[in-house]
């Protein structure tokens, strides 16, 4: 019953239309009233107010709902405890991933665990931060590989590795012209984001992290770049950066990867790094090949860091001396 009421309910909830409902499940709309009445009689209580336009779930409706979705989800939870007791590390994972986590990040992960693991079927869940915070705490998702959390209550987090901030510019930036950028004792090149006053700049949208960093950096400097686009997406701001829009900033993890003729510096004033997290609900279970996934991720973060300072080191230098020979002719 807790299956076939939670579909039932939550389709009736979203269509308003016991017509709508019907069609969408498939069934004849007098059988959907049936079904309907034996809920009702079962529970006590009306669940679908037919009074009102559109057609709403009761109060009662509502907490009925929620109470089978829980159901629903114990269900869930005892049907994986029990396959994970009967096998080894198999059966389906749900990933939680933003765009850019999707196309940087599991490009890497992926193979490397679907060659420890073929028995694993992955599917892979689509969001922004908040979306995926929400799938998590709901149990739609396994794990959610996200940053910061704005809410961490009922919700278990591990930490995965540590990302830093760099400014990337491309290498005809008129920004570049007449500056040498300072280094530190690990060769990192430092750009003080004040330069950046009146300057072309590609910023995420509000919602984003890499939002907040950048107006935290206005704050700190008093600069205030001219925003010439607000991007969702990360490869994009990067790939457009490179083609001489404006500056950008990105994760180093995002940096380690481009083939793009663009230069990476490390921000001046530095910024906080942010940590990465795969997150799940706190009371679900955290089946074998969950794990498995994480141990996997884990190993391949182990070796990202020095991957990531090279990239940037190299990418700058090279590039420094490219500019440095066309001015010189």
């Amino acid at each position: 019953m807790a299956e076939s009421t939670v579909r039932i309910l939550e389709t009736l909830a979203r269509s308003a239309s016991i017509t709508r409902a019907a069609r969408e499940l498939g069934v004849t709309q007098s059988g959907l009233s049936q079904t309907l009445a034996r809920i009702e009689r079962a529970w006590g209580f009306e669940v679908l107010d037919r009074s009102s336009r559109p057609l709403s779930l009761t109060a009662a409706g509502e907490r009925i709902l929620r109470a089978e979705q829980r159901i629903e989800r114990e269900r869930d939870e005892c049907r994986r405890e029990l396959a994970d007791l009967a096998s080894g590390v198999r059966g389906t994972l749900r990933l939680g991933v933003s765009e850019f986590r999707e196309t940087i990040l599991l490009a890497d992960v992926l193979p490397a665990f679907r060659r420890a693991y073929p028995d694993v079927e992955l599917e892979l869940v689509e969001g922004t931060t908040a979306e995926l915070e929400r799938a998590a705490r709901e149990g739609r998702t396994d794990l959610s590989i996200l940053v910061e959390p704005s809410d961490t209550s009922d919700l278990k987090l591990t930490p995965l590795f540590r990302e830093r901030f760099l400014l990337a510019v491309d290498p005809e930036n008129p920004v570049l012209d007449g500056w040498l950028p300072e280094r530190d004792a690990d060769g990192r090149a430092h750009f003080p984001f004040s330069r950046l006053d009146g300057r072309p700049f590609i910023r995420m949208k509000p919602g984003q992290h890499l939002h907040d960093v950048a107006l935290e950096l206005q704050r700190r400097t008093g600069a205030t770049p001219r925003v010439v686009l607000e991007s969702e997406s990360l490869a994009a701001a990067l790939a457009l950066a490179a083609a001489g829009l404006g500056a950008t900033i990105v994760p180093d993890t995002l940096a380690r990867r481009t083939s793009a003729e663009i230069r990476f510096f490390t921000l001046e004033p530095d910024m906080p790094e942010r940590v990465v997290y795969a997150a799940s609900r706190m009371s679900r279970y955290v089946s074998k090949a969950a794990e498995a996934f994480l141990a996997v991720m884990r190993k391949h973060s182990e070796a990202a860091p020095a991957e990531n300072e090279k990239a940037a080191r190299h990418t700058s230098r090279t590039a420094l001396k490219k500019r440095s020979d066309a001015q010189s002719k």
